[in-house]
């Protein structure tokens, strides 16, 4: 969540929040746009010091993240490694025919 004292120049906000004498706009970005914007304002910096500054403190949070994948159990990469399989064999079905074939089998369901 990004809090802003608010001045006029502001993206679409989801949220205001009002005190006496402050007023607050809470913006909620999705991780797409967290990262969006995150390249915009990179871009946007010509001092070589920031630039390596926020480098270090992205290099140190990166550095100890671990893959999400490690993180699974046996059945769960089990699963993953069979899906993965089944799409390069070619054995998938588009996301228009699962639909057709669940709302076959409701309206049988349905009708009896």
């Amino acid at each position: 969540m990004n809090k802003r004292r608010a001045s006029g120049k502001y993206w679409t906000p989801y949220l205001f929040l009002q005190y006496p004498d402050e007023f607050y706009i809470f913006e909620f970005m999705s991780t797409a746009d967290l990262k969006l914007n995150l390249h915009q304002l990179i871009d946007g910096v010509s001092d070589n010091s920031v630039l390596e500054a926020v480098y270090t403190l992205l290099s140190k949070a990166t550095a100890n993240q671990e893959d999400w994948y490690d993180s699974l159990s046996e059945k769960d990469r089990a699963s993953i490694e069979r899906g993965l399989e089944d799409l390069k064999n070619d054995r998938i079905v588009s996301h228009e025919m699962a639909m057709k074939r669940i709302s076959e089998k409701v309206s049988r369901l349905k009708n009896g």
